[in-house]
């Protein structure tokens, strides 16, 4: 799904309005694990920790952690808007990206789904699954 906000760059003109909060975000996610010895595909950045850290940053001075903060990144703040408005709407724009990629309109869309019903069927019992990490190739 990463690939699929991604590729909102080209296709999606509202999407303009977020790209330099977004690289920022994602350099910072990329910085973070790069402290910990995590470089290339070993970070683990998927939508989930995109929207998370979106979250947590969208919750400013209400985090528990913000007394602790000495200064939020410069950059940030200007990226980020007053009492981070822009994090805010950036985050429920995924969301709302989000909500049409895993419930599409047409059901031929999920056909990658076949497989989980007929394993639900194999087994005759309730299967209850949910991921934002995979999309079909």
């Amino acid at each position: 799904m990463i690939r699929l906000i991604e590729q909102l760059r080209q296709d999606d003109g509202d999407w303009k309005e977020f790209l330099r909060l977004y690289h920022h975000i994602k350099t910072a996610i990329y910085y973070a694990a790069g402290l910990n010895g995590l470089f290339g595909d070993a970070v683990p950045y998927n939508i989930e920790t995109l929207v998370n850290t979106l979250y947590e940053l969208e919750r400013n001075e209400q985090h528990p952690l913000y007394p602790f903060i000495a200064s939020w990144n410069l950059r940030l703040v200007d990226l980020a808007g007053s009492s981070f408005a822009k994090v805010k709407q950036f985050r429920r724009f995924i969301l709302k990206k989000l909500k049409k990629w895993v419930s599409p309109d047409d059901p031929s869309q999920a056909d990658y789904f076949k497989g989980l019903s007929q394993l639900q069927r194999d087994l005759n019992f309730p299967l209850r699954i949910f991921s934002l990490n995979y999309t079909s190739a």
